[in-house]
């Protein structure tokens, strides 16, 4: 009842594709053999559509109880599997974006931020590679924080990639371009070439700007299997992650900014009283060495610096006065101004300030 008449009298392979038929098939014979009833659901794609359906089997038999055939129905699922199908994938987006926040939230050092969030998207997504870049404007540059996916020669090409060159990540940047996929027209070369070095000529991937308050703070870019079009629906989840992104990103900002802030009010400070209290050792005694001392161990307990040394000009010469710390010059050495180094030559020639990290460039 309620099937088309051209299917009566035709066996399942006669119907149905061969993998359904299969199916059908086994089911039926373990109804008839075992007696007992079976249910299973069937997909069967038909001119690029989905279609399935619920399938139930039930013996029948004569009055002896003998089974003698097979009764059963076939209902349409169709609309419930894809209601079924959109709730699945709802939950598991919230799901994503739920464990990108509270991984995100667990930091406040951007890369590490980057580097979490990029495990949770190579997790959950299946993609095939993925990048996320951080936009340094004093370097005018897009800094890598977090790939996989791709062969060490290309990280190492995208380890640092200047705004002034052709890359789909820079151009992001430059034309304030919301997305450039596969499919764009305009690609750029040398993203191109990168591409195929990396073996993902044949995929689809987008670029997105990874944004917070309207200000543009990097890029991400993932790579799938394949290269149909994206739908809406992954790119609003895509789009979704680069704003929870941004916004840790922005956090992590703050908070860093707000430590900058606090160290520079504490260097200030700590100027002050040195400043008071060299003024109160200048007016406490008329001689130079016990001012040059005084003066040497103040700056040491204001600082906390591991060493001070004072230097005074004479011909040409520096004499050192005082010196605190270890491996500090003895007092009456001299130094000949064109022996020293080039930052004690700046700060002498140009009479300022001048600052070296002298841990990170031993050279220096």
């Amino acid at each position: 009842e309620g099937m088309p008449f051209y299917i009566i009298g035709k066996t399942d392979y006669e119907i149905f594709p061969p993998g359904s038929a299969r199916l059908l098939t086994e089911t039926k014979t373990k109804v008839l053999e075992s007696g007992q009833g079976a249910r299973l659901q069937l997909y069967l794609p038909y001119q690029d559509k989905e279609f399935y359906y619920d399938c139930f089997f039930e013996p029948m038999r004569d009055s002896s109880g003998r089974v003698t055939g097979i009764a059963g129905y076939i209902r349409d699922i169709t609309e419930q599997k894809k209601s079924e199908e959109i709730i699945s994938r709802e939950l598991a987006r919230i799901s994503l974006l739920r464990n990108i926040a509270s991984a995100s939230a667990g930091t406040l050092s951007i890369g590490e931020i980057c580097s979490r969030v990029m495990d949770e998207v190579r997790r959950n997504l299946n993609a095939k590679s993925g990048c996320i870049f951080y936009l340094d404007k004093e370097e005018n540059s897009l800094i890598r924080l977090a790939v996989f996916g791709v062969p060490e020669e290309v990280e190492r090409e995208i380890q640092n990639i200047p705004l002034d060159s052709d890359s789909n990540a820079a151009r992001i940047i430059n034309y304030n371009i919301p997305v450039i996929t596969h499919e764009s027209p305009g690609r750029a070369e040398s993203s191109r070439a990168r591409l195929k070095k990396a073996g993902l000529e044949d995929t689809r991937w987008f670029a997105l700007p990874i944004m917070s308050r309207g200000e543009t703070l990097g890029v991400f870019t993932l790579a799938f299997e394949g290269l149909r079009s994206f739908t809406e629906e992954e790119t609003g989840l895509y789009r979704a992650i680069t704003e929870q992104l941004g916004i840790a990103i922005q956090n992590a900002r703050l908070f860093q900014e707000e430590v900058e802030s606090r160290k520079q009010a504490r260097y200030e400070l700590e100027i002050s009283n040195f400043l008071l209290r060299a003024a109160d050792v200048l007016t406490a005694t008329i001689d130079m060495q016990k001012v040059l001392n005084s003066l040497a161990d103040i700056a040491l307990e204001i600082t906390r610096r591991k060493r001070v040394i004072i230097g005074l000009f004479e011909k040409g010469e520096i004499v050192i006065m005082v010196s605190r710390g270890p491996l500090s010059p003895a007092p009456g050495k001299r130094w000949r101004i064109e022996g020293l180094s080039f930052y004690f030559r700046q700060a002498i020639e140009e009479r300022q300030i001048i600052t070296a990290d002298y841990d990170r460039e031993s050279s220096r």
